[in-house]
């Protein structure tokens, strides 16, 4: 769309208008504040688990840490969004101002969006980097458990976080303004084709999270076939391996899930509104009633949030860290938490496998 013109002004005006007569925006908004919030302690709070579970590899720590950062920046900017909403709301004295306050340029809606956006790509990005790890962990599975190998996990680190970087509005992108803050609004069909190829690529992470779960699985059975090496440290390693990767898949599956919903808001609400399409009342009902449905689909952030934490606790590793740096001996049902022999038989047998194992692949 070009200028906004006086007509196109009042049908603005009057779809912001109506879209907070319900007062729908308001409490969804408090809501999303509430939740995203609420979510941010435990998630870092399972940082440090996972920081503490030396036993788990120094790269899956780094990139589990660094998905984590990720996802808390993402709540956090869930946040600044629902902040900036609600209080204008509040602030505001007469339909003109509501009007002025909510219905932004597009460059001002990207900016509001921008730490949502940055992190939630990054996070994407985040679970190819964990599966690019894992694939080499099962590659090298004869000595990577006994390495360091930091310059795996920094660099894709790095890497994620710059990839991500072209999502900051730095430039402006337009001064148009629509009823409601969603940056799809510019170029639905764009956003479309954009949301459409992140879930290629998270279905398609999820499918080397599976894949290497029957690849590593498959690879102990053969070692148990052999006693030479079931005495070594090569049967830990794998368990290991099929431990670490198994978490992820849940963690995936959140993912694709909240992409799925996204995808499936865009394809049968605003998909076919052209990139410069002239703003009736028609196609502002079609935006506000999009905008009601992805803030709504915006709560899956905090939501999978919570799915992450728990998710990560399958590890033995990371409950037996949690337990000691909680001080808990039993979950809020009354079931103990039975960790421990596991997480210290790990570490016993980690140093212990290792040497030998060392020894064995020289002599070789």
């Amino acid at each position: 769309m070009n200028a906004t013109t006086a007509n196109e002004t009042a049908v603005l005006c009057a779809a912001v208008v109506d879209s907070f007569a319900d007062r729908y925006m308001v409490w969804i908004r408090v809501v999303q504040i509430l939740i995203s919030i609420a979510v941010v302690p435990p998630a870092l709070l399972s940082c440090l688990c996972i920081i503490r579970a030396g036993a788990v590899h120094i790269n899956m720590r780094i990139l589990l840490v660094n998905l984590f950062i990720s996802v808390v920046l993402a709540n956090l900017g869930v946040a600044v969004i629902a902040i900036y909403h609600l209080v204008a709301f509040i602030m505001h004295q007469n339909e003109e101002q509501l009007c002025d306050l909510m219905a932004i340029s597009a460059t001002s809606c990207a900016r509001v969006n921008a730490l949502n956006n940055y992190a939630g790509l990054t996070t994407v990005i985040g679970l190819s980097a964990l599966a690019a790890e894992r694939i080499y962990a099962t590659v090298c599975f004869k000595t990577y458990e006994s390495t360091r190998k930091l310059q795996i996990g920094i660099g894709l680190t790095i890497a994620q976080w710059l990839i991500s970087f072209p999502t900051l509005p730095i430039r402006p992108t337009s001064d148009q303004r629509y009823p409601v803050c969603q940056g799809v609004l510019s170029r639905p069909r764009d956003m479309f084709s954009f949301m459409g190829a992140m879930l290629a690529v998270e279905l398609f992470s999820l499918f080397i999270f599976v894949a290497l779960v029957f690849a590593n699985e498959k690879k102990i059975k053969q070692y148990k076939e052999n006693a030479v090496l079931q005495r070594l440290s090569a049967r830990y390693q794998l368990k290991e391996n099929v431990n670490t990767t198994k978490l992820m898949i849940p963690i995936s599956v959140v993912s694709c899930i909240v992409f799925c919903l996204s995808l499936f808001a865009l394809l049968f609400l605003v998909h076919d509104l052209p990139r410069s399409v002239e703003l009736t009342e028609e196609s502002a009902k079609v935006m506000t009633d999009f905008a009601r449905w992805m803030e709504l689909i915006r709560l899956a952030a905090p939501l999978s949030t919570i799915a992450f934490c728990a998710a990560v606790l399958y590890s033995p590793h990371i409950r037996h860290a949690a337990k000691l740096l909680l001080k808990i001996d039993r979950w809020p049902g009354g079931r103990p938490i039975q960790v421990y022999d596991v997480a210290i038989e790990a570490e016993h047998t980690k140093n212990v496998y290792f040497e030998a194992l060392r020894k064995q692949w020289g002599a070789a």
